[in-house]
């Protein structure tokens, strides 16, 4: 088992807050990237949005057990 950072981001789109939840990753600046590129596409997707503003980002710590899962054999 490994800990990997998962961003939670509280959104501003127009007048709503909207929470974003990224995928784990190994390093604080990668969260952040695809954070971002959230944000991007929420700005230029097909039901564009006016104003999109990020109000809060929560760091979370998540348990990451993937790499065992390799260790598996069936049957």
């Amino acid at each position: 088992m490994q800990k990997k950072i998962q961003l939670t981001g509280i959104v501003k789109e127009d007048s709503i807050n909207v929470e974003y939840e990224t995928g784990s990753h190994d390093s604080i600046s990668s969260a952040e990237k695809e954070l971002q590129q959230m944000m991007d596409y929420t700005r230029s997707g097909p039901f564009p949005v006016s104003s999109v503003t990020l109000v809060k980002t929560i760091y979370n710590f998540v348990e990451d057990y993937s790499n065992e899962m390799t260790d598996l054999k069936y049957g």
